[in-house]
């Protein structure tokens, strides 16, 4: 082993993800990691190249986008979408605002910030 590895659950941590997005990414090959025993280790330089990759996700399928350019206009269209169609495009439109280097990873907020808010 030639760095530092982490287990799943910190992985998952350091991710801001549920550990079993980790397993999966790892049953997908799109993360590398070991078997230690019964348990997968992951390279800390693997979860730090993960954290700073500024490219683009998954693309939008057609009517995404078409949801999202209603919302984005504020369109009668807009109110014509389904509660949870409207919900999604929100929040792709306001990702979409966001600087780039964010991409579209979940902040959690901390409980100091959740107690002044």
């Amino acid at each position: 082993m030639a760095g530092e590895f982490v287990s799943v659950a910190e992985a998952a941590a350091m991710l801001d993800v549920h550990p079993q997005r980790v397993h999966e990414r790892i049953r997908e090959g799109s993360l590398p990691a070991e078997k230690v025993g019964h348990q997968w280790a992951v390279e800390r330089d693997d979860l730090r190249r993960i954290m700073n990759h500024t490219g683009p996700g998954r693309p939008l399928s057609s009517k995404s986008a078409w949801d999202l350019l209603a919302v984005a206009t504020d369109g009668q269209a807009a109110s014509e979408l389904s509660p949870s169609a409207r919900s999604r495009a929100s929040v792709a439109a306001a990702d979409s605002a966001r600087p780039r280097f964010l991409g579209r990873t979940r902040r959690r907020r901390s409980p100091a910030s959740a107690r002044s808010a």
